[in-house]
């Protein structure tokens, strides 16, 4: 995340398939074009454009097989409007702090960045009222097994989630326990990334 201008800030994860060096090495460029604003001619308060023009700078090719996914979103400090666009990544999820009954799928469907050179992208827009908590992560955080072998899936993620988000005092360690107590291991198996932005009554 960083700030376009004191009035924009800018949310994003991408999760690149493969592991290891390979797999990194396209998620370092891509991010190192997101913070340089280097990307040609785009608009960057646009996700859609954002997303189309890295779908055209990472077409898979024989030397580059790897493509990954990417949520974009935009805020607006001063409306408190998220302007947001997916490409093929798990939707971001916001939660009422004080109600459990308030659950917001940030969904807008497209295809992951670099498996078709003339992908189209969607963009859609969302009010985050304050005392919301807003988060974006990748598939690693719910595609994780217990110790019967069943898969936690989104929704098992999402009810584990919603637990976490009613308590007093929190952090993302706590809700990382959590699922650990899931799979009864230490480690995951596969590499996740998550982000928490707490919306005060300031913003």
């Amino acid at each position: 995340y960083y700030c376009l201008d004191e009035k924009h800030l800018v949310i994003y994860l991408l999760d690149v398939s493969g592991h290891g060096l390979k797999a990194a090495l396209p998620s370092i460029s891509a991010l190192n074009l997101l913070r340089s604003y280097k990307i040609n001619n785009v608009n960057y308060y646009q996700p859609k454009k954002v997303l189309e023009s890295l779908n055209q700078s990472f077409t898979l090719t024989q030397r580059n097989n790897n493509y990954f996914t990417l949520w974009y979103g935009v805020y607006n400090l001063k409306n408190h409007q998220l302007l947001y666009a997916n490409a093929g990544h798990p939707p971001a999820i916001v939660l009422n702090t004080n109600t459990t009954e308030s659950t917001i799928l940030l969904e807008c469907t497209g295809m992951p960045i670099g498996l078709f050179e003339e992908a189209k992208y969607k963009q859609k827009s969302c009010k985050i009222e304050a005392n919301c908590s807003f988060y974006v992560f990748s598939d690693g955080v719910y595609e994780i097994f217990d110790t019967n072998k069943k898969m936690l899936e989104f929704d098992g993620f999402l009810e584990l989630l919603q637990i976490y988000n009613q308590k007093q005092e929190n952090n993302l360690d706590q809700l990382l326990d959590m699922i650990k107590q899931k799979t009864q291991k230490d480690n995951f198996d596969d590499d996740l990334s998550i982000i928490e932005i707490l919306f005060s009554n300031q913003l």
